[in-house]
């Protein structure tokens, strides 16, 4: 029993009231997995001329091999998380099952290709890299973390 004004059950109860401009909708959940599976080849490129890592024309065309490469891996695991994430099942065992079984591939994926970024350039060129670009970490969040209007998250 709470007496008085407990502040985090306030924020739950604005928040149901809330629109759902702030719902999770299969775009938000994809955009939110999208942003921690990066694609390090990439990225990589794209670094080619602001860290001046001066890769190679045969550098160059292996990272865009590896780059197509994870886009390619990466949608049907991203589609099947959105999916089933959103889906009306999505509390059954099976599909808790599946969710791990997906999240551990992801994790493998998106560090595969980091790793292969690795393996093309130079070890001088890699550690020119953003120390988050050499690391992708090992976890990923399926759902992004919630925050109430009132700045209280769980």
């Amino acid at each position: 029993m709470v007496l008085g004004n407990d502040h985090v059950l306030s924020s739950a109860l604005r928040e149901m009231n809330a629109d759902d401009r702030d719902a999770l909708t299969p775009a938000r959940l994809r955009q939110h997995l999208v942003q921690q599976w990066p694609n390090v080849p990439a990225e990589v490129l794209a670094q080619n001329a602001p860290r001046q890592l001066y890769l190679t024309p045969a550098q160059v065309e292996r990272l865009q091999a590896a780059a197509d490469s994870v886009v390619a891996l990466r949608e049907p695991v991203l589609r099947e998380l959105v999916e089933l994430l959103t889906g009306t099942r999505r509390y059954d065992a099976g599909t808790i099952r599946r969710l791990a079984e997906l999240k551990a591939q992801a994790i493998a994926l998106r560090q595969g290709g980091a790793d292969r970024a690795r393996e093309i350039l130079t070890a001088e060129q890699w550690s020119q890299l953003p120390a988050p670009m050499r690391t992708v970490g090992t976890e990923l969040l399926l759902s992004p973390r919630t925050e109430f209007s009132s700045g209280d998250a769980y």
